[in-house]
């Protein structure tokens, strides 16, 4: 059988097997919900077979897909770390006419902004640039620390 044949084989069995796929969508993830374990231990032992082969597309892939790369980056982050999709940061943004809660500064694309949340709670507040997440992280939150500050700006006003 010529390259040309080969190519054709495979091109007929993906055809036939997609086609499969779509007519039996819940038999599929009935079997695959019942052999989970088996499914896994497979994966990963195919996974420690071509370890190499894996990490090679992946820095392949990353490098032909950068910013799709950086929106799932940013994606998983915000739902690990405050539970927040990324629909949600836009919104809040858009809330707060796209500026900083604290001191309003328009936050533009090329800076980096953060989600402001609580430490003790892990509840998220509002979006703050860099300089107001600075300033509230080095004043620990505390709002004495913050009001000492103020007061010392009032003092020694020009």
């Amino acid at each position: 059988m010529d390259e040309a044949d080969e190519f054709i084989k495979k091109a007929k069995r993906k055809e036939y097997q997609d086609r499969y796929r779509l007519k039996n969508k819940d038999k599929i993830a009935q079997r695959q919900l019942e052999n989970k374990d088996k499914i896994k231990e497979k994966s990963q032992k195919w996974y420690l077979k071509n370890k190499d082969l894996v990490i090679e597309r992946s820095k392949k892939w990353a490098l032909e897909n950068k910013e799709k790369r950086q929106e799932i980056v940013r994606k998983n982050y915000l739902s690990k770390k405050y539970g927040l999709t990324l629909e949600q940061e836009i919104a809040m943004k858009l809330a707060q006419n796209n500026s900083c809660a604290i001191c309003k500064i328009e936050l533009l694309p090329r800076h980096k902004t953060h989600i402001d949340h609580c430490h003790k709670t892990g509840k998220v507040r509002e979006i703050l640039c860099n300089n107001c997440n600075v300033m509230l992280g080095h004043a620990k939150d505390s709002e004495d620390i913050l009001k000492s500050a103020l007061a010392y700006l009032e003092k020694h006003k020009i």
